[in-house]
């Protein structure tokens, strides 16, 4: 069936179901209500991770990437892209909510600050974490999720950016979930 946005579900059920007087509820007219619910907050989940990348950073944004495993996808509503260090939400989505979430390790320069971002669309979200590294080999763990609501394709990848050095990312994971907006309320 199709997924819909809550609003639309319910002008659907005030048309389709408004009274049934006239014998104008069928058993189809109902079963095509409930798939389009069901498609409508059934979640969907995609993760994928990185075991090790060393990046030089700078004051410019660079992509984590590449990414390579896949550790959980949903079918039919994120694509991953590894090489690019990215997941996509499809653009048949109307407008829903993504819990998008990054962690993982770094390491790098004594006293270096970092900062790792969230971006939707190549956009900065306002989610983001601070890291001050503690020298090579002195691993420091970060995660940073947020709440971001969109309508149609989006494309979720994470950037650090910090005083230029070498740094090490370890065990980095980046993941999406579909939160049907309102399906909690």
């Amino acid at each position: 069936m199709t997924t819909k946005s809550i609003a639309d579900l319910l002008a659907e059920a005030d048309t389709k179901l408004a009274d049934n007087n006239v014998q104008a509820i069928t058993a189809q007219v109902v079963r095509d209500m409930i798939k389009d619910m069901i498609d409508t907050v059934q979640p969907a989940n995609s993760m994928i991770a990185l075991n090790s990348l060393p990046l030089a950073l700078n004051a410019a944004p660079q992509t984590l990437e590449p990414f390579n495993s896949v550790i959980l996808h949903t079918p039919g509503f994120y694509v991953n892209d590894l090489p690019n260090g990215a997941i996509a939400r499809s653009a048949d989505a109307p407008v829903v909510e993504d819990v998008v979430s990054v962690s993982g390790n770094v390491s790098g320069p004594n006293g270096n600050d970092i900062s790792v971002i969230l971006f939707c669309n190549n956009v900065a979200t306002p989610y983001s974490i601070a890291v001050s590294t503690a020298g090579p080999g002195n691993v420091l763990g970060f995660n940073v999720s947020g709440l971001l609501r969109t309508a149609g394709a989006a494309l979720y990848e994470v950037r650090a950016f910090g005083a230029a050095g070498n740094y090490t990312f370890t065990n980095v994971k980046l993941s999406a979930s579909r939160q049907p907006v309102r399906s909690f309320v």
